[in-house]
């Protein structure tokens, strides 16, 4: 069997999105019909292949299960999962595997907003499924072939992570800003900034900031200005421009849907 990111001429379609609240039990399943990414945002699974490969999926963790694969689900805790199913133009057989990801939010907000598209169904919404299925690509890639960036490097973004997270109520935070912490050029710092979290530093603040717009909602305490103002945005339109491209809904049905649970 070979590795699904040893190939990097996949052709990619026909993909669909899922989501379901697991309890505990066991399932079987044979001759799986589509390849599928599976992201674990809580709970724990063990799943058992035909050939004898044992693999753990926990919260933040993504698990791919090839087409044509026979396994069993044990749910060890319950908890809730995303899925993508899609089929890849070649017959060649691949193997199964988990990971865990730097910025798993990022992640999360995609199968996310796929889930969202598939099932209000709004025009093009294949397309937006497929479109995050190829950025789901993008990102486990990036993170596989940050296993290999030397430690130093990582350690040398560390100032600007840290500022990032402690400062995401600011309105803005700069580019050269960060490079400065990190006494690099911007040119090197977005270079090795996307080659580690397989994204630009853009994409990474402004993920962060809709991770933590999601958690002041959820609280049910702010409204929707509020939390836009509380990080940083300088309109309310901005705020649900961001919010909706990250997570495929409007702050408003977000904010409602939290309210009725």
């Amino acid at each position: 069997m070979e590795n699904l990111f040893d190939n990097n001429n996949l052709i990619l379609f026909d993909a669909k999105a899922y989501h379901g609240l697991i309890s505990n039990k066991i399932t079987h399943h044979e001759d799986r019909k589509y390849h599928g990414f599976a992201f674990k945002v809580n709970g724990k699974c063990k799943y058992t292949f035909s050939d004898g490969t044992e693999l753990i999926t926990e919260a933040n963790k993504i698990i791919y299960l090839p087409k044509h694969s026979t396994y069993q689900i044990e749910f060890i805790e319950p908890g809730d999962c995303y899925a993508i199913n899609f089929d890849i133009l070649d017959d060649k057989t691949y193997s199964p595997f988990v990971t865990e990801l730097k910025n798993s939010s990022v992640l999360l907000n995609m199968f996310k907003s796929s889930y969202s598209s598939w099932k209000q169904k709004p025009q093009g919404y294949q397309y937006k499924c497929m479109k995050n299925l190829y950025s789901i690509f993008e990102i486990i890639s990036s993170e596989i072939q940050r296993m290999y960036v030397p430690k130093y490097k990582e350690a040398l973004l560390t100032p600007a992570v840290e500022f990032i997270n402690k400062n995401l109520t600011s309105h803005y935070i700069g580019i050269p800003d960060l490079a400065s912490l990190c006494n690099i050029s911007e040119t090197y710092f977005r270079k090795i900034f996307k080659s580690i979290y397989g994204m630009s530093p853009i994409t990474y603040i402004n993920s962060k900031k809709i991770e933590m717009a999601e958690e002041l909602l959820d609280s049910n305490i702010y409204s929707i200005n509020e939390v836009a103002e509380l990080l940083g945005y300088s309109s309310i339109f901005s705020f649900s421009r961001d919010f909706k491209k990250y997570t495929g809904i409007t702050p408003g049905k977000y904010s409602k849907r939290s309210s009725d649970l």
